[in-house]
């Protein structure tokens, strides 16, 4: 993730990490002149959302796994300066998994409003 949000009252030291619970807000943000490279970058904040998700189950390890299909509860975006008319089929991934995509995202752009707004409106509701 690129930009993080965590809210946590107790103190972090060396090679602690917060519970996931602390994790508000999870951006992923990727400029790129080249649409192509999006593919892999998106399924990789597929795997980390997963990852990051409410609740998990034991997996093969004995360790739990999380699922995207358990539960989020954080705000999550996947941006991008790429325009939404040059990868569709991305788009639609992402939003197949509820990741929020919002391609076109430049300084200025009406798509950073939207982008800016959408994370307001999602702060004031918890």
């Amino acid at each position: 993730m690129d930009i993080c949000i965590l809210t946590t009252d107790r103190a972090l030291g060396y090679a602690t990490y917060p519970m996931y619970s602390a994790l508000k807000l999870a951006i992923e943000c990727k400029f790129y002149s080249n649409a192509n490279s999006l593919k892999g970058e998106a399924r990789k904040f597929l795997g980390a959302i997963s990852d990051l998700s409410s609740n998990a189950q034991p997996g093969s390890t004995g360790l739990n796994a999380g699922c995207i299909h358990m539960g989020i509860d954080f705000f999550r975006s996947f941006a991008t300066n790429v325009s939404s008319s040059l990868r569709p089929d991305i788009q639609h991934y992402l939003n197949t998994y509820t990741l929020y995509p919002k391609f076109g995202v430049l300084p200025g752009s009406a798509e950073e409003r939207t982008l800016k707004n959408e994370i307001v409106s999602y702060s004031t509701s918890i």
